[in-house]
C-alpha cells in the first residue's frame, strides 16, 4: 500500500495520529484499501509521513478498536472492511420516525442544563485520586453520597432524615424492584391509571399483587382508594405521570390519613423532579408525615443529567432493618465513581445554584410553549391542564378529530406528540383527545415551530364558499 496520497498538518488542532486514522479509515472505507490488505509497517508511516512512533501507534490502535485493522503476531496489521465492529446496528431509532422534524418527548431533557464541564472535571478527579473505588462497595451506597442526599433534602427541603435511612441504587427501576421484596407475600401495591409504566413493570415483574384505580386530570382518585384492598400506594403528588397532577394540600392530607388508619399502610412518593419542580405552598408528604409511612424516591437524571442512573430511597425507620434482611445479598449497581462524583458535586455547594438554573431554565420553555398556543388560531381549539412545573403539560384538543387523527396530522405534519393513552395499563377511563406536549428537549425556535405546525395540523379547515 502506498502512503503519498495521505497528508497530515500539524497547523490543524486535530492530533496527528487521529489525522492518520481517519485517513486510512476513509482508504478502507471507500475501497482504496482491500479488505484483507496489509497495512504499512509503523517504521515505513515513520519514515514516509514523518510521524513519530507514538502516532502511528496510537492511528492503528484506533483503527483495531473500531473494527478497521487486524492485528497478527509478528506480521502486522490488515485492513478490515467487513467487521462486525465497523458495521451500524440495524435497529429502529426509538426517537425517530420517517418525516418527523420535531419530537416533543415527554422525558427529553435539555442538553444546555447539563453541568458538564463541573461534572466531567469532578468524575476525572475521583478515578484519578481514588482508586479504592475500584473494589466493591457497601450495599447501601457510598456513605459520602447518602450523607449528601441527607444534607441536600434538609437543607433545600426542610426533610429532617438522617443519611442511615438513605439506600443508593442503580436507577430507580431498580430499586423499586427490591422494595417488594421487604413486604410480606400477599401485600398489595397500588397504582392510578394511567401511570409511569417503568415503575408499574418491576413490581408486576416481581410477582406482587397489583390493584389500579383510573385517575382524573383534576384529582386524586382517593375514594376509589378508600374501598379497594391496597396496602402501599404508589403516587408523584408534584406531578403524576402522565396527568403531570399535582396534589392539592388537602389530597396530600387525606393520603396520608388513609395511611394512618391501618398498621403496615406505606406511601411510595417517587418526585424525579424534587429539586427543579416550582412547588407552592404544597408541602411533600415526606415533610407532612408524622407517622413514619412514606418512602421516599428521589433521582439525578432531570436534575443532573438523564445518563446518571443513580437514583435513592429513604426508608422510614421501621422498613431500613426489614431491608436489610429480606435483601442480604443485595447489590449496589450504582457505579461508585458515579456516586462519589455526584456527591462532590452536592457538597460544593454548585448543585443548589444549578437546580435554581434549571428550574428557572424549563420555566421559560413551559411558558413560550403556553403563550404560542394561546396566542395562535388554535387556541379555540384548545385547553391547557397542569401546566406548573415539569418538562411537559397536558393540551385537550376539541376539534373534532379523534386521538388517532390528531396524531396522524400531527405526524403529517412534521410532529411526533402522544396521546396520554399511551400510559394506560388497562381499559381507559380518560378522554382519547389528550396529549402530553413535550418541551424539555426542544430549542426556543424549535418549540415556536412546533406549535405553529400543531396549528397547521389540528386547525379546522373552513369550507371553501360555493
Amino acid at each position: 500500500m502506498k502512503t503519498t496520497g495521505i497528508k497530515l498538518y500539524k497547523s490543524r488542532g486535530t492530533p496527528l495520529y487521529f489525522q492518520l486514522f481517519e485517513a486510512l479509515k476513509q482508504n478502507i472505507i471507500s475501497g482504496d484499501i482491500s479488505d484483507g490488505e496489509k497495512l504499512p509497517s509503523r517504521r515505513r508511516l515513520m519514515s514516509e509521513l514523518s510521524v513519530s512512533k507514538s502516532t502511528a501507534e496510537q492511528a492503528y490502535r484506533l483503527l483495531e478498536e473500531e473494527g478497521y485493522a487486524l492485528s497478527k503476531a509478528k506480521s502486522g496489521y490488515y485492513a478490515r472492511s467487513e467487521s462486525p465492529l465497523n458495521k451500524n446496528i440495524a435497529e429502529p431509532d426509538y426517537y425517530h420516525d420517517e418525516g418527523i422534524v420535531l419530537v416533543m418527548s415527554h422525558h427529553a431533557t435539555d442538553p444546555l442544563t447539563y453541568p458538564e464541564k463541573e461534572i466531567t472535571k469532578l468524575y476525572r478527579d475521583t478515578v484519578y485520586d481514588m482508586p479504592k473505588l475500584y473494589g466493591l462497595g457497601h450495599k447501601f451506597g457510598e456513605k459520602e453520597l447518602r450523607q449528601a442526599v441527607s444534607s441536600s433534602l434538609n437543607n433545600l427541603h426542610g426533610f429532617g432524615t438522617s443519611p442511615d435511612r438513605v439506600i443508593i441504587g442503580g436507577g430507580t427501576e431498580y430499586l423499586t424492584e427490591q422494595l417488594v421484596h421487604i413486604f410480606p407475600s400477599g401485600t398489595v401495591f397500588g397504582f392510578e391509571n394511567a401511570c409511569f409504566a417503568r415503575s408499574y413493570i418491576p413490581v408486576k415483574n416481581s410477582g406482587a399483587k397489583i390493584t389500579l384505580i383510573d385517575n382524573s386530570l383534576t384529582e386524586f382518585p382517593l375514594e376509589k382508594l378508600k374501598q379497594s384492598d391496597i396496602d402501599i400506594m404508589y403516587v408523584s403528588p408534584d406531578g403524576q405521570y402522565p396527568t403531570n397532577h399535582r396534589m392539592t394540600e388537602e389530597e396530600r392530607k387525606a393520603l396520608l390519613d388513609w395511611a394512618y388508619e391501618r398498621e403496615n399502610r406505606y406511601i411510595i412518593e417517587a418526585d424525579f423532579d424534587l429539586d427543579i419542580s416550582l412547588k407552592g405552598s404544597e408541602e411533600t408528604l415526606f415533610r407532612m408525615d408524622k407517622k413514619d409511612r412514606i418512602i421516599f424516591m428521589g433521582t439525578f437524571a432531570k436534575s443532573i443529567a438523564p445518563s446518571l442512573k443513580t437514583s435513592y430511597i429513604v426508608l422510614p425507620k421501621t422498613l431500613k432493618e426489614a431491608f436489610n434482611k429480606a435483601l442480604p445479598y443485595y447489590v449496589n449497581l450504582a457505579s461508585r465513581f458515579e456516586q462519589q462524583t455526584i456527591a462532590k458535586y452536592i457538597k460544593s455547594g454548585k448543585y443548589a445554584d444549578h437546580c435554581r438554573f434549571v428550574k428557572d431554565f424549563y420555566t421559560q420553555k413551559r411558558n413560550l410553549l403556553k403563550n404560542e398556543l394561546k396566542g395562535s388560531p388554535l387556541s379555540g381549539y384548545t385547553e391547557i391542564f397542569n401546566s406548573q412545573s415539569g418538562i411537559y403539560f397536558i393540551i385537550s384538543v376539541n376539534n373534532g378529530m379523534n386521538k388517532t387523527e390528531l396524531k396522524e396530522a400531527a405526524y403529517k405534519n412534521g410532529v411526533k406528540i402522544l396521546p396520554v393513552c399511551v400510559s394506560y395499563i388497562k381499559s381507559k377511563s380518560l378522554p382519547g383527545n389528550l396529549f402530553l406536549a413535550g418541551f424539555g428537549g426542544l430549542t426556543p425556535s424549535e418549540i415556536k415551530d412546533a406549535a405553529a405546525r400543531l396549528t397547521g395540523a389540528w386547525l379546522p379547515k373552513v369550507p371553501k364558499s360555493l
